[in-house]
């Protein structure tokens, strides 16, 4: 990893470049050891436990769809915590995501040409 940061640092991306893994070892060296880096924590499901965990070490959680509630990314807004959204395939998911909060969505197939900002 410390010759990825330095690719990164050489490009002066650290304020851009995010780092995101399932793995939670992972997760806590990169942000022990560089914490400049943003940081998603990839998951299914956000849970009362991994947003602990993600408020303890400063991570950004990633859901996939379905493992969200509104009070989960309220929880992590109030910590200060950007929340994304993965698979976010249809015009209906995307609403409802964006009514509930989330930060960042990724799309598989969605053609965003006439959603609304």
């Amino acid at each position: 990893f410390p010759e990825l940061y330095a690719l990164i640092e050489k490009h002066h991306l650290v304020s851009q470049a995010v780092i995101l893994t399932s793995m939670k070892n992972s997760l806590e060296y990169v942000r022990a050891n560089f914490p400049a880096l943003q940081c998603q924590y990839l998951c299914y499901e956000l849970t009362e436990e991994r947003i602990e965990w993600c408020k303890q070490w400063n991570l950004h959680p990633s859901v996939r769809r379905g493992g969200l509630t509104p009070e989960a990314i309220a929880q992590c807004h109030a910590a200060g915590l950007k929340v994304a959204v993965w698979c976010v395939n249809t015009e209906a998911d995307y609403l409802l995501y964006k009514q509930m909060g989330c930060d960042i969505m990724t799309c598989d197939y969605l053609i965003t040409d006439n959603l609304p900002e």
